[in-house]
């Protein structure tokens, strides 16, 4: 029952946060181009009533993803979101009034049954693991900040490339966001609001806050389609390995298992790729 809970509330969730993607894209560009970590990003959106009316989807998702990672384990409820991205490119269709090509219809499908087969491989894979360890942490934190880091000088370097390699750097604050976000809900069990005195609610806070800015800064770069299939790609790897690495989380158990969950990732990794241009298209404000 707590698996099928975990899905609903992250396919519930992954369905919000595509069709809030797909209204802040409309809007991040345009407002001024501001540097992917100058704040004052979100600050001319805020003034903008459209990009606002996101945030009812956009509060939705995170409060699903929360009773997600509640119920379900974190590799389990991460694998889900990538559902996010074909919901974006069919709200991009509907608001560009036009039909959906076969190779978004191939992409569609391809993802759903490829998170299919990943759930197959998850869905005996236990929500309750340990907390992390300080010493580990404060390596993940040292590597994360040096990959985001990193993902933005490319960003910088290669201009052509900036939108996917911000939207990138976007996935790696939201997938590190995860963990943390974990930790705290299943901790209101056991302390309630005293969880507010730890650091996992804070410390996902501000990740989830930095892929925020991170997202509306790719999505500055023309389409859609690169920033938001490179940040759906990139959240659930980090979100995983991290859970792996910090929470002891296994990924899958035995051969069968690993065979369901590699064959799952590399068939919603096609969707992925069949997506991201077709994504491209422009939706009209």
């Amino acid at each position: 029952m707590s698996v099928a809970l975990a899905v609903g509330c992250a396919a519930g969730s992954a369905a919000c946060f595509g069709l809030a993607s797909a209204l802040q894209h409309a809007q991040a560009g345009l407002v001024q181009k501001r540097g992917p970590l100058d704040p004052a990003l979100l600050g001319s959106l805020a003034r903008r009533p459209a990009w606002l009316a996101s945030w009812p989807l956009e509060l939705t998702a995170i409060v699903l993803q929360a009773l997600a990672l509640r119920w379900g384990a974190v590799t389990l409820v991460q694998a889900v979101i990538v559902a996010g991205l074909p919901v974006a490119v069919v709200v991009a269709a509907l608001l560009a009034r036009r039909r959906l090509a076969l190779a978004e219809l191939i992409g569609v499908v391809a993802c759903c049954g490829g998170i299919l087969l990943v759930l197959a491989g998850l869905a005996r894979v236990s929500a309750r693991s340990a907390s992390p360890d300080a010493p580990p942490s404060a390596v993940a934190v040292v590597v994360l900040v040096a990959l985001g880091g990193a993902l933005l000088v490319a960003a910088r370097e290669w201009t052509r490339g900036a939108g996917a390699m911000t939207g990138a750097a976007a996935g790696v604050a939201a997938g590190a966001a995860a963990v943390p976000l974990a930790v705290a809900v299943r901790g209101l069990s056991g302390s309630g609001l005293g969880v507010l005195l730890g650091w996992s609610p804070w410390l996902a806070l501000a990740a989830g806050t930095l892929g925020l800015l991170l997202s509306q800064a790719a999505f500055q770069h023309g389409s859609i389609g690169a920033p938001l299939a490179a940040l759906t790609v990139v959240e659930p790897v980090v979100g995983a390995v991290l859970a792996a690495a910090l929470l002891r989380a296994p990924l899958a158990h035995g051969v069968h298992g690993w065979a369901e969950l590699v064959a799952g990732a590399v068939v919603a990794a096609g969707g992925v790729v069949l997506l991201a241009p077709s994504a491209a298209v422009e939706t009209p404000v």
